[in-house]
């Protein structure tokens, strides 16, 4: 996914049809992957061990890139490989300016499976996608696929299916903290 992340919007453009067709495969795959379960903790109810490795530490500076671009890469390439070291920074992108961006960081932090998430994970969806919106509609699309993703993070942590409703999730987890 090198690609992705060495593309700017003006060399897209220049993929042409079976490159763009190709893309959006790819990124169709990743989304069909991030409503399976997290095998890892269906298995073993654990998280993935910490490992010290300099590509996921990259990724995670990669984050903080001014390049849209990278930033969707690396929070891509961080959910595919799961690894806990990644949630405080993708909790952290979670503000990012960019929905592309929030929506690829709540996705990882879905196939990562770290329940530390999911108060951040409501907070977000709550801050950048509870108020009605009213605007292009490229832009209505975009907030509707992030608040999706956000939904489906949510899923995969908690096992709960309050979908896309931000106040739902809010007194879901004030019931679970109240216990």
């Amino acid at each position: 996914m090198q690609l992705i992340a060495n593309l700017s919007p003006n060399r897209f453009a220049l993929l042409g049809l079976g490159g763009v067709l190709l893309l959006v495969l790819l990124l169709l795959s990743d989304i069909a992957a991030s409503t399976r379960p997290n095998p890892q903790l269906a298995v073993t109810g654990e998280l993935r061990v910490h490992l010290e490795d300099p590509q996921t530490e990259e990724l995670i500076h990669q984050l903080q890139a001014e390049d849209e671009w990278q930033r969707i890469a690396a929070a891509r390439e961080l959910g595919k490989r799961r690894s806990i070291d990644a949630v405080p920074a993708l909790i952290q992108t979670l503000d990012d300016p960019s929905d592309c961006v929030r929506s690829w960081a709540a996705s990882a932090l879905g196939k990562i499976g770290d329940p530390k998430a999911v108060p951040p994970l409501i907070s977000a969806m709550e801050r950048h996608y509870g108020a009605p919106f009213a605007g292009p509609l490229d832009h209505i699309y975009s907030r509707r696929r992030g608040v999706a993703d956000f939904g489906i993070a949510l899923r995969r942590l908690t096992g709960q299916r309050y979908g896309t409703d931000p106040d739902e999730w809010k007194r879901w987890f004030q019931g679970v903290k109240d216990q």
